[in-house]
């Protein structure tokens, strides 16, 4: 009775109606409007940018339930989900593995947890949604301007700034599954910005709870398909203009996230309880001089983990991670030419008690790089830039890059580049101490490996991109060429009884391609349409097999509508093809989702939002055990209540 009065509330919110003559046009996805700055480190026009990008509106996040970044970033062109082991998931850019997407929040890094943390996706759900101006995405390697890790692409969050007038924000947002499994979630989240002292000292705070039930495996109750999560975080930014030509930006914030899983071994089932804490602060000075900008920051971005084990197992615990960065950036014109230039020096520390003997491992990175972006005439312009980054152990590695862009008039716009990415081996993979035992379910042991080198990807693209009034489309190819992967080999010979040895070492290559195309129709004021397709052609050229968990056709659509001035909804659509999953394995199969939403503007201050999620209970997970990397909970209903002042 309570499923058939969801259904019957929400299909009437959608029913057909007369749009009011004075609806705005904000059911479209993406305003002309829109600035990005992680593409170039300037502020420009994400129409206007020579690379490929995208941008996900903060307001949108707040009207649907979004539990971390891989539920935000799921219909995307080129992202595409992938298991990363016990039901969590990454975000792999074109194709790419998720350890070469590299993370930012307002430009800065985020500790890159997989590096040391298997089945990791602590850089997910640190920023809730309530304090996200909008999140941006680059496509391909950057690491000539980010350096390491962004080998496949850069995920920046951007967040909500203080203005000249108070404003606050405060959201609370339930979800239910049909299905009588658990896995239900609930969240609170607030955000409060203003000045403190007028044109001189503002504040920004936010604070969020967020739980998630866990999620009974349908075939084995006895174990979990998405683990139980209790999450509390906060943040305090202060804002100070001592001069109308400098800024200063101080910010603290602090999470912790509580995780309890149910999981099976051939002795029996046990309770992993895992505890994190993701701790940032730093400073950032801004100035705009005459000759042009500068930015000095330095900051630190720190992750905790405790683990335990209720069977008595073996455990790697406490991990520590730091990330220690300062680093100067200047920007100027000279003439047809916008110059960026900058430096970064970053120590990574890690506290393992597996690393070494000494449990603790650190490494240096000295980056510096220069860009031009070169406005030839009215129709042409050029992005040339280069990296240099310093490793201990491996020296100099330059990340070049090189995009163009050409207007043929008004409406269209050839785009195309070449570019260098680099990702370094981490510190457990470069440590000749390393040894790790929980390899292979706990049946091999894996070493170290000193001599290994970076892994590279020189990425090639082009593409068209159309506009014409309320309509643009873009059609692009990409191409990643990737070389010493870093995977484990087998030692012939295995010193432990009963086990198997196993060594890092640079083997694997890859040859990544595929088509991308979107379009995006603001059919008149109130209804908007946008669909995306991604074609993937992934193979591991060491191998010849195609690379796992990869869909080769990925098609997303949304249509909105705004039915008056206070009320719209929004059907989406996903499809995603059957999936690789070895030799051994059937394939991952092919599934379809429906989702729908609802948003309803009670007054200048409340809105009331609701809608169903997997609308045709597709059972990822719970048809077949094993046949997928990652559950899907079913047809579920989420309500929520927004207060904006």
């Amino acid at each position: 009775m309570c499923n058939r009065y969801w259904v019957y509330v929400l299909g009437t919110l959608c029913a057909p109606a007369f749009a009011e003559e004075n609806v705005q046009k904000n059911t479209r996805l993406h305003q002309l409007d829109t600035i990005i700055v992680t593409a170039t480190a300037n502020n420009e026009s994400l129409h206007d940018v020579a690379v490929s990008a995208d941008v996900v509106n903060g307001q949108l996040l707040r009207e649907r339930y979004v539990n971390d970044l891989a539920d935000v970033l799921d219909d995307r062109v080129g992202l595409q989900q992938v298991g990363v082991g016990l039901n969590r998931k990454g975000i792999s850019i074109r194709g790419m593995n998720t350890e070469h997407t590299l993370f930012l929040v307002d430009g800065q890094r985020i500790n890159s947890s997989a590096s040391a943390i298997a089945h990791s996706d602590a850089e997910l759900n640190w920023v809730p949604a309530e304090a996200i101006e909008q999140i941006e995405v680059v496509r391909g390697p950057l690491s000539s301007l980010y350096g390491s890790e962004a080998l496949g692409g850069v995920v920046n969050v951007i967040t909500r700034k203080p203005t000249n007038a108070w404003t606050g924000s405060f959201s609370t947002q339930g979800m239910w599954n049909e299905a009588d499994l658990g896995g239900g979630q609930y969240k609170s989240s607030a955000y409060l910005a203003g000045p403190l002292i007028q044109d001189k000292l503002g504040i920004n705070l936010w604070t969020e709870y967020r739980h998630r039930d866990l999620l009974k495996n349908a075939f084995d109750q006895n174990l979990a398909d998405q683990d139980q999560q209790k999450n509390i975080k906060g943040h305090i930014g202060l804002y100070w203009q001592p001069t109308s030509q400098q800024a200063i930006d101080l910010i603290l914030e602090h999470g912790r996230e509580d995780r309890q899983d149910f999981r099976g071994t051939s002795k029996g089932y046990y309770q992993a309880n895992d505890e994190l804490e993701r701790t940032r602060y730093g400073i950032k000075h801004q100035g705009n001089w005459d000759w042009g900008k500068s930015t000095v920051q330095l900051y630190r971005s720190e992750l905790y983990r405790e683990t335990e084990r209720t069977d008595g197992g073996e455990v790697v615990t406490p991990i520590r991670m730091l990330d220690d960065i300062a680093s100067t950036q200047l920007q100027f014109d000279t003439g047809a030419h916008r110059w960026t230039m900058g430096n970064e020096l970053r120590r990574e520390e890690l506290h393992d008690p597996t690393v070494n003997k000494k449990h603790k491992a650190r490494q240096n990175h000295y980056g510096v790089y220069l860009q031009d972006q070169w406005k030839l005439n009215d129709r042409t312009q050029f992005v040339l830039g280069t990296r240099g980054d310093f490793h201990d152990d491996f020296g100099w590695e330059m990340s070049p890059k090189f995009n163009a862009q050409f207007e043929f008039n008004d409406y269209i716009r050839l785009r195309g580049g070449i570019a260098k990415g680099f990702k370094a081996p981490s510190l457990k993979q470069l440590s000749p101490d390393y040894e790790s035992n929980a390899a292979m379910g706990g049946r091999g042991i894996i070493y170290g490996n000193p001599d290994l080198q970076p892994e590279t990807n020189t990425a090639y693209e082009l593409g068209l991109h159309f506009h014409y009034g309320d309509f643009e489309s873009s059609v692009g190819w990409f191409q990643n060429d990737v070389d010493d992967l870093i995977d484990t080999v087998r030692r012939s010979t295995c010193g432990v009884r009963g086990k198997v040895c196993l060594d890092y070492v640079n083997i694997t290559k890859a040859k990544i391609q595929g088509v991308e195309w979107t379009g995006d129709y603001q059919i008149n004021p109130a209804w908007a349409l946008n669909v995306n397709y991604t074609y993937l052609d992934a193979k591991d050229e060491t191998t010849g097999e195609a690379l796992e968990g990869r869909s080769r056709h990925q098609f997303n659509t949304s249509l909105a509508w705004q039915i008056n001035d206070k009320f719209k909804t929004k059907i989406r659509h996903q499809y995603l093809s059957k999936q690789y999953q070895g030799s051994a394995v059937p394939d991952q199969p092919a599934y379809s989702l429906w989702h729908l939403y609802a948003d309803y503007q009670i007054n200048s201050v409340w809105a009331l939002n609701a809608g169903i999620e997997n609308i045709g209970d597709e059972h990822l997970a719970r048809e077949e055990a094993g046949s997928y990397s990652f559950a899907d909970a079913g047809r579920r209903y989420f309500v929520g209540f927004n207060m904006r002042f």
